[in-house]
């Protein structure tokens, strides 16, 4: 386990309580708000304050068809650099080329852990600016840990995993930034401290419910915006993938033949995806039949 400086911003005013993180896979270091417990005879996984049967919890993230196939062909997971985060307000605690203790925060890859009847209707929150078809995919949270633990090694790096902090307001976080050193330069006690506030989001997005996977390393490349792990088993994580849906259509000349459109969408798409996992699922959200 990792040293953690306890004391680090305790002289702040409405400062987040400083991270700490368990090895709980070789150079992968879990934040101990994500724990392991036994109840009844059974392991679960406990995100706080939801707990998850530990064979069975997904991770859901929504990508591009081209990332989860440049994935799949180049047996690679990216990491992206924080400063290509849409959100001003995350990327106030971020510093590209900032050096804490021997480590940088090279890049981050979000995802969500709660399961909802409303997951389906956040295709457009993901659309790219091409308008790309999109796939949603659920990774099984242990078989990733196991994954990143083998490509962390091999390349000599480390993989921290947090729950996203949405206790704070614009302008909690518009101070805090200001206490840290602001426009000066922020500056950070430790690996740790520097996670705590690159893990805290706005209020508005508490329904999001997301852990951070943050990629740790002692070297940077300036100006690299994309950091890959090689030979990653993509079958052994991904456990499913699914479809967005077809566009409703409005023109009444036209809708009736929505289901059978929605069947032959991107067909050479659908064939890709279950010639290499078997199956999908089609998302059905605007389908009447």
């Amino acid at each position: 386990m990792p040293i953690v400086n306890q004391n680090a911003g305790n002289n702040r005013k409405a400062t987040p309580s400083i991270l700490q993180f368990q090895e709980i896979r070789n150079s992968v270091f879990v934040d101990t708000n994500i724990n392991w417990q036994s109840q009844k005879g059974k392991s679960v996984i406990k995100f706080g304050c939801k707990c998850f049967d530990e064979n069975t919890t997904t991770l859901l993230r929504h990508v591009p068809f081209s990332w989860l196939y440049h994935m799949v062909e180049k047996r690679e997971f990216t990491f992206v650099s924080p400063s290509k985060w849409n959100d001003p307000f995350e990327n106030l605690f971020y510093e590209p080329n900032l050096m804490v203790g021997n480590s940088y925060v090279n890049g981050c890859l979000c995802f969500t852990y709660v399961r909802n009847a409303g997951e389906d209707s956040l295709w457009k929150n993901y659309q790219t600016e091409n308008k790309e078809p999109l796939t949603k995919l659920d990774y099984n949270f242990i078989n990733l840990l196991d994954q990143l633990s083998v490509m962390a090694i091999n390349k000599k790096c480390s993989v921290y995993v947090t729950l996203v902090n949405y206790d704070y307001d614009r302008k909690d976080i518009v101070k805090m930034c200001h206490s840290l050193g602001g426009k000066k330069g922020v500056c950070y006690h430790s690996l740790e401290e520097y996670l705590t506030y690159m893990s805290i989001k706005r209020k508005a997005f508490v329904n999001e419910n997301e852990v951070r996977f943050f990629l740790v390393s002692d070297h940077h490349d300036p100006g690299k915006t994309v950091f890959s792990l090689s030979n990653f088993d993509v079958k052994s994580c991904i456990k499913r993938v699914t479809l967005q849906p077809l566009p409703f259509m409005y023109d009444s000349t036209r809708k009736e033949y929505y289901h059978d459109l929605q069947d032959i969408y991107h067909q050479g798409m659908k064939d890709w995806i279950q010639n290499i996992f078997g199956s999908f699922q089609q998302s059905r959200l605007y389908d009447l039949k």
